[in-house]
């Protein structure tokens, strides 16, 4: 999947904690594990990873972005095991 980078922070599409029941726009800060979800009109939650690419891709454009590529893996990689026990993530 195509992501994009700027100094700061990289950008990419991710179901977060839904298990593939939707899909946003995340954004993570160098150096940080969390990801937060870029809030605007342009990109909506999605019920499919294609569509949020899409969205995704047309508000990247003309935006002063590094593009990169990231593997399934790198996009779920921060997001921290659930807790059997409930209550906080591990």
């Amino acid at each position: 999947m195509k992501a994009y980078k700027t100094q700061n922070a990289r950008y990419f599409v991710s179901d977060g904690i839904s298990n593939g029941t939707s899909w946003f726009t995340a954004k993570q800060f160098v150096g940080e594990k969390s990801i937060h979800r870029v809030v605007s009109p342009a990109l909506p939650i999605r019920k499919t990873r294609e569509e949020a690419q899409r969205d995704l891709d047309a508000w990247a454009k003309g935006k002063d972005f590094q593009v990169m590529d990231m593997t399934a893996q790198d996009m779920t990689a921060h997001v921290p095991p659930r807790n059997p026990m409930g209550g906080k993530r591990a």
